[in-house]
């Protein structure tokens, strides 16, 4: 039971859930980053696939 105990009280007292909020933020950035991208190039890609719906006979 002490070393439960120990275990939660380092747990608590530990820095960890500082690296969680930063790698939380990190998946944030990508994808903004990724939306951002995304919008600015859908265009390019919806005539990507309609050529490709084109090519196959609209199956």
């Amino acid at each position: 039971m002490l070393i439960w105990y120990l275990r939660m009280k380092n747990w608590l007292k530990g820095e960890g859930g500082q690296d969680l909020v930063e790698y939380a933020l990190l998946v944030v950035l990508i994808a903004l980053a990724l939306i951002t991208i995304l919008g600015t190039t859908q265009s390019s890609i919806e005539a990507v696939f309609q050529n490709i719906v084109d090519t196959l006979g609209g199956l």
